[in-house]
């Protein structure tokens, strides 16, 4: 049997996103939903919301956007994109206790988006915002598009800061 390169997603899927009031979510299926209606100027302007087991993603319109989701087996190499369009990075934590993801914006009806399956645990997810830039006039159209990586932490990992 052939062997996946470490570097691979072992899992991977594509959405089309109503990214209603600018925003879509990544959480844990056990979370209540979460609809943030004002966001902290740093949030804003990192273009993340963290709260405990959601991820918000401020998207560039409110219409529907792509979105891709990649889940690795460890942590995933730092992508340049396609051909350099990547223009803002992020990652933050994402605690996942149901063992099930979801990918969903305020619009979508909960039983309607099917839940993801993966290991219970911390995730590390590196948000990618792609061609923000290309936003039409009308604030309705453009070419932006959102990469989502994520992959399993460990809490007792020790980081080394200063030797």
């Amino acid at each position: 049997m052939p062997t996946r390169k470490p570097d691979l997603p072992v899992q991977e899927y594509h959405f089309s996103v109503h990214a209603t009031q600018f925003q879509f979510y990544l959480q844990d299926e056990d979370v209540p939903r979460f609809h943030p209606e004002q966001w902290p100027e740093q949030a804003n302007t990192a273009r993340l919301k963290v709260v405990p087991g959601l991820l918000a993603v401020r998207a560039a319109r409110a219409m529907r956007v792509p979105v891709s989701l990649k889940i690795f087996a460890r942590e995933a190499p730092m992508v340049e994109g396609r051909n350099g369009l990547y223009t803002h990075v992020i990652e933050a934590d994402l605690q996942v206790d149901s063992g099930k993801i979801r990918l969903l914006s305020q619009r979508d009806k909960w039983a309607d988006v099917f839940p993801i399956r993966v290991d219970r645990g911390r995730y590390r997810v590196r948000v990618y915002f792609a061609n923000l830039h290309t936003l039409r006039k009308n604030g309705q159209e453009g070419d932006d598009f959102y990469d989502l990586h994520l992959w399993p932490v460990s809490l007792e990992r020790p980081m080394e800061l200063k030797r």
